[in-house]
């Protein structure tokens, strides 16, 4: 958004920046949280699914912000810029990089001896241990074959560790195809698909979030407008997008 645009309407931010500061919870939200947590502590693959834009990035931050504050499942991520060249053995490191501490043993190098050592290593935090990964729709099918492997070898150690994939629809029709079915068929899934009833709480939400506490919404937008808005938008970068265009071309005729 242009400085002049936003000096006009006093905002304080732009929307594009929302969700790197901010976090609105959907009820649809709410529900993932429980279950989503419930199925981390039984050591589940999980993946989160939806289309671009319908927060699952921010919505993977706020769990894992959730999980660290109550220190009851320990939490490791993978940060791989390339998710297409993630292999299982990268996924191994991204564990012990998050979980090891500097008494631990050092990470082995052989392969062979890695996943028994990770193994002791979960057993020994005496916790449950959740690994997240984006973007997973970008995995081939031999690392996400290796995921599965990696938490068998886990449980039969009696450690407990999670897998979180989150991707686009994808990833969940790439693994309900007959030659994924032995991974997919022992998944738990969880979709994102809209902000649903949730909608106008939302456009509040985000025009509270970029003007002053003083600043009334209907000041800023016709009801009219905001009806239309929460009526053909369903995402939260639909609602980014489309604010910013309302707001520009409000700023261009002089109109609300």
């Amino acid at each position: 958004m242009l400085s002049d645009v936003r000096s006009h309407y006093a905002f304080t931010r732009d929307f594009s920046l929302l969700s790197q500061s901010a976090f609105f919870e959907t009820t649809q939200l709410q529900l993932v949280l429980k279950e989503l947590k419930l199925a981390i502590k039984d050591g589940k693959l999980i993946v989160l699914s939806g289309m671009v834009g319908t927060g699952k990035t921010s919505t993977l931050q706020r769990i894992q912000e959730s999980l660290e504050q109550e220190k009851e499942i320990l939490v490791a991520q993978s940060l791989m810029l390339n998710i297409g060249r993630v292999t299982i053995d990268t996924l191994e490191l991204a564990l012990f990089c998050d979980l090891r501490t500097d008494k631990d043993e050092p990470i082995p190098k052989k392969s062979e001896e890695r996943p028994r050592a990770l193994r002791e290593l979960i057993k020994k935090k005496k916790k449950p241990v959740v690994l997240f990964i984006d973007d997973a729709h970008q995995l081939n099918e031999e690392t996400l074959l290796g995921l599965k492997r990696l938490m068998e070898v886990m449980r039969a150690g009696k450690s407990t560790l999670s897998i979180v994939l989150a991707g686009h629809p994808k990833l969940r029709n790439d693994l309900r195809k007959d030659e994924m079915e032995q991974i997919g068929g022992r998944t738990t899934m969880f979709e994102f698909t809209s902000l649903g009833p949730d909608r106008r709480a939302y456009l509040d939400w985000v025009l509270a979030q970029v003007t002053a506490s003083s600043t009334k919404p209907e000041t800023l937008l016709t009801e009219a407008a905001a009806a239309l808005l929460c009526e053909r938008l369903a995402t939260p970068l639909q609602f980014e997008l489309y604010l910013d265009r309302v707001f520009t071309e409000g700023f261009r005729v002089g109109q609300k």
